[in-house]
């Protein structure tokens, strides 16, 4: 019984640290995501090309909605870091 308790104290100890480093790793990715992103872009298109510009502007506000919902679930979840 004593160590249902202690594994229960443990597990509920322990996963706000767990949701906090999932939060800051979902952050992460969304970086990474725009930056794979951009980098296609440049390859696929001329710098001359507006196509180009389009692209990387596409990848800009995809990456700002990925980090907004990141920021959402962080939030929802109390598991941001301070």
């Amino acid at each position: 019984m004593r160590s249902i308790v202690f594994l229960a104290l443990i597990c509920l100890c322990g996963w706000p640290f767990l949701a906090r480093s999932q939060a800051i790793g979902d952050q992460k990715g969304c970086q990474t995501a725009y930056q794979m992103c951009s980098l296609e872009c440049r390859a696929r298109h001329f710098l001359s090309d507006p196509m180009r510009d389009q692209c990387i502007r596409a990848c800009s506000a995809t990456a700002a909605k990925c980090t907004q919902t990141a920021v959402i679930a962080c939030v929802s979840q109390s598991a941001c870091p301070r």
